[in-house]
């Protein structure tokens, strides 16, 4: 450890530990955040932002040490990488490629369904206070039809064994008169299908 006249420790020489331990810290509760908003509810983006602080001061601190430390400036350059990484990361860049979408939406949630070309299937469910979950299950297109073969939500699942692709609707249950139910929250609308040749169709 460098030490000055008085034979003390320099603020500096903490300056790389620091950096990483709070880049660390930031980071991983940045792209854990929906985790912690489950536990601690609305003081996760506190937390956050009170890391940000001294993260982000750290940072400048640095930049501007490119002469006189060009370690500094090297590690603070590494840091913007690494949070920018994190913050635009998004696993789909690992995946086979989407095939088809779908939403629902009701008046105080929404569940995007998501299926890959692997057969994979992903349910999104968010609601009105931020919350948010991820299901997956496994799933394949039969021209029309949907068969879910690993239900992708939980043991309440509203997702029938079999759904329908008709026109740009998925529809999940029929009245009892054969009609496809189009109500309110009662069907997903289609926002990609790749599956068919033709793709989408009109209403």
């Amino acid at each position: 450890m460098t030490l000055n006249k008085n034979n003390e420790p320099k603020i500096s020489d903490a300056f790389p530990i620091v950096l990483i331990l709070t880049g660390v810290i930031f980071n991983l509760m940045y792209f854990f955040f929906e985790i912690f908003y489950e536990i601690l509810f609305i003081i996760a983006p506190l937390i956050l932002f009170i890391l940000f602080i001294p993260f982000s001061m750290l940072i400048v601190y640095g930049l501007f040490q490119l002469k006189k430390n060009p370690i500094f400036f090297k590690l603070s350059i590494a840091s913007i990488l690494i949070t920018a990484f994190v913050h635009f990361y998004n696993p789909d860049w690992f995946r086979t490629p989407i095939i088809f979408k779908a939403k629902l939406v009701d008046d105080i949630s929404a569940i995007d369904l998501t299926i890959y070309k692997s057969g994979k299937c992903v349910s999104n469910a968010h609601n009105a206070f931020g919350f948010s979950n991820e299901y997956w299950g496994e799933c394949s297109i039969d021209g029309d039809k949907i068969i879910f073969l690993k239900d992708p939500y939980d043991i309440n699942s509203f997702y029938p064994d079999t759904t329908f692709i008709i026109k740009n609707k998925m529809i999940i249950r029929f009245h009892d008169n054969g009609e496809p139910d189009t109500t309110f929250a009662s069907f997903f609308s289609i926002t990609k299908n790749t599956s068919w040749p033709h793709g989408l169709q009109a209403d």
